[in-house]
């Protein structure tokens, strides 16, 4: 329904449908009103005075007139600790060092469950009886106290006059809105725990700039250079931590109109150098090359209005287009080099087969390796 249709929208329908209690609606049925419109023009004052104020009110919500303010139901938590204190506290440090103990006594009831929280909330209930709630999001199944403490310290240095301790807080609520499956993992006896810190990186990040800010690089399952990687929302990944391996990511929907396969497997080759460049261009770089053979490598091409004379060349890699995402009719067939000139410049050059087997081939450089 558009804005300001309100009127034609509800004058067909039964005067019930404004929530009246049954008396009334029986008592306006007895003189002959039985929808809504029947009393849109009516004088307000008349209708007030034999049916209550209480049916002139619901008339104007139903119009839009007057707010109609509502409590809405909050999410019962996963899980739950709570504080109370006999004198309310207003210092930051003792607002987290409330926090750290809470989450101590969640984590106990999180260990039992085999779970660890993703979407954690603080609760601070002033003296006067305003609340405070405060959330934090996870990358990672979490339930360690020190760690939940620095993720609200981050969040309330972020959020800073916005919450006003006033005459203190005498309740301090911590709930686990949202909880996952934790299993414990082995790590090394000797060795740093890296998917721990960085989980613990994410969301500190996050705390402070939201988790769908913070992005990863993640393998694509396709072989074109241009799609190969994609940033993905960090959280949304999963880590050892989650139970997760170098199996399936999750699918995301790409510029292709279809969805890719995200995994976090690494690739390996046997060649000792690298087969990818460190930079690719977006797009690649039209160039003017010179080739001995029209499949084999250029022998001289000009990049950047320089002259450059190959040297060494490895290729040709030839990358197509997936029959199953030729959704425009246009298949994409390229032969890739690795290259060097006399100077040492190392790039990454293609050229792209024609559709027209009589159009010349267009070269251009995709990536620098150094």
């Amino acid at each position: 329904m558009r804005s300001g249709e309100e009127r034609n929208a509800i004058a067909p329908l039964p005067l019930a449908a404004l929530r009246l209690d049954t008396d009334t609606v029986t008592a306006l049925a007895q003189v002959g009103l039985k929808h809504v419109a029947d009393v849109l023009d009516r004088p307000r004052a008349p209708l007030a005075a034999r049916f209550g104020a209480a049916f002139v009110r619901r008339i104007d919500q139903a119009l839009g007139i007057e707010d109609e303010p509502i409590t809405p139901r909050l999410p019962v938590p996963a899980a739950l600790a709570e504080q109370r204190f006999p004198e309310p506290i207003a210092h930051q440090r003792d607002v987290l060092g409330t926090i750290e103990r809470l989450a101590a006594r969640l984590a106990h009831v999180l260990e039992q469950r085999g779970e660890g929280a993703r979407l954690l909330q603080v609760a601070l209930f002033r003296a006067d009886g305003k609340v405070f709630r405060v959330e934090a999001g996870t990358g990672a199944p979490l339930r360690e106290p020190r760690r939940i403490a620095r993720l609200f310290a981050d969040r309330l240095d972020v959020i800073g006059d916005e919450v006003d301790p006033g005459f203190g807080f005498d309740v301090v609520r911590l709930c686990a809105l949202v909880t996952e499956r934790s299993d414990p993992q082995q790590t090394g006896l000797a060795t740093p725990d890296h998917d721990a810190e960085l989980a613990h990186l994410i969301d500190r990040l996050g705390a402070r700039f939201g988790l769908r800010r913070v992005m990863r690089q993640v393998p694509q399952d396709t072989h074109i250079p241009e799609f190969a990687v994609a940033a993905v929302a960090a959280a949304s990944l999963p880590s050892p931590l989650r139970g997760g391996s170098t199996a399936v990511a999750q699918r995301q929907r790409s510029g292709w109109g279809s969805e890719l396969l995200l995994t976090t497997a690494s690739s390996s080759h046997d060649s000792p150098f690298p087969t990818r460049p460190i930079r690719l261009f977006a797009p690649p770089e039209p160039v003017d090359a010179t080739a001995e053979l029209p499949d084999g490598p250029p022998a001289q091409f000009t990049w950047r209005r320089m002259r450059h004379i190959v040297v060494r060349a490895e290729g040709p890699e030839r990358i197509a287009t997936q029959w199953w995402r030729d959704e425009q009719g246009r298949a994409l067939m390229r032969d890739y080099f690795r290259v060097e000139s006399q100077e040492g410049v190392r790039v990454w050059l293609f050229h792209e087969w024609p559709a027209d087997p009589d159009l010349p081939l267009r070269w251009c450089v995709h990536g620098v390796f150094a």
